[in-house]
């Protein structure tokens, strides 16, 4: 999969996260329900067309009690619509984990011309790994994802 950054039309991720203070970005959220029969299968699996056209961020990730959380945002830029539904993979390719979009994020549409909805934000938790992590944002049909984009997890303290 290719890079949001790289398929996003000039459109770029990182003009939220230097726009945005850290203060509105939301918290990562806790651990949220999601099929465990994707855990640990290869996220091609489960994403066999991907799309070239998409713009996100993943802008937090912490470690909890029972693995990670992620927060960031994501915009459709094929059927101009958010995403409803990520899976979030480890560097090899793994599910680790899932998550829900519909978090409203006013200050990516401010930023973001092409996100004509402010309820661009998503949440996802997983399984504890350690290394990066990459979030997919999943098509209304489930049938292609887009990479949202890679974050590294934060080291054990």
């Amino acid at each position: 999969f290719a890079s949001c950054e790289e398929k996003s039309a000039g459109v770029s991720s990182s003009t939220v996260a230097e726009t945005t203070p850290a203060a509105t970005i939301p918290s990562p959220p806790p651990p949220i329900e999601f099929p465990a029969s994707y855990i640990g299968k290869p996220v091609t699996n489960f994403v066999p067309s991907p799309i070239n056209a998409c713009v996100g961020h993943v802008d937090t990730i912490i470690r909890t009690e029972s693995g990670i959380a992620a927060g960031g945002w994501a915009w459709n830029l094929e059927e101009r619509i958010p995403f409803e539904n990520f899976l979030v993979a480890d560097s090899s390719g793994l599910v680790i984990g899932a998550g829900n979009g519909g978090v409203s994020r006013p200050d990516v549409q401010a930023v973001i011309k092409e996100a004509t909805d402010p309820n661009v934000g998503w949440n996802a938790s997983g399984t504890a790994v350690d290394g990066s992590i990459e979030v997919f944002g999943l098509g209304a049909e489930g049938a292609e994802a887009c990479s949202i984009g890679k974050a590294e997890v934060p080291a054990k303290s």
